[in-house]
């Protein structure tokens, strides 16, 4: 996920590039856990997530896939989550965290 954010970050700047420790100084705080759970409610597995201003969270499709459920957030604030849109060909997908609070951001405007 840090990589694609990456990526992002450097796109819009064709004149200058940042350096990974620019980027991650830019996104950190909108870096999030994502949990997917089993149908039992077991955590299955855990991967990374971008809170975006739209209140959704970019991850990884990988990170999610075969979770009957999801949780997102930061330390103890943990959100359920649901499967909003997904590409596996790039394998980017959303999840609508409703209620989840921290400093969302617009990875590519924050990062020009």
């Amino acid at each position: 996920m840090i990589g694609a954010v990456f990526f992002l970050a450097i796109l819009p700047v064709l004149g200058h590039a940042l350096t990974p420790g620019q980027v991650f100084d830019k996104v950190k705080d909108s870096v999030v856990v994502v949990k997917t759970l089993d149908a039992k409610g077991k955590v299955k597995g855990q991967g990374s997530g971008v809170l975006l201003s739209s209140g959704r969270v970019a991850t990884n499709c990988h990170v999610v896939k075969g979770g009957a459920s999801f949780q997102v957030g930061k330390g103890k604030q943990l959100v359920s989550a649901t499967l909003y849109a997904e590409d596996g060909d790039k394998d980017i997908c959303l999840l609508d965290a409703k209620g989840l609070k921290g400093n969302q951001r617009d990875s590519a405007r924050q990062l020009a």
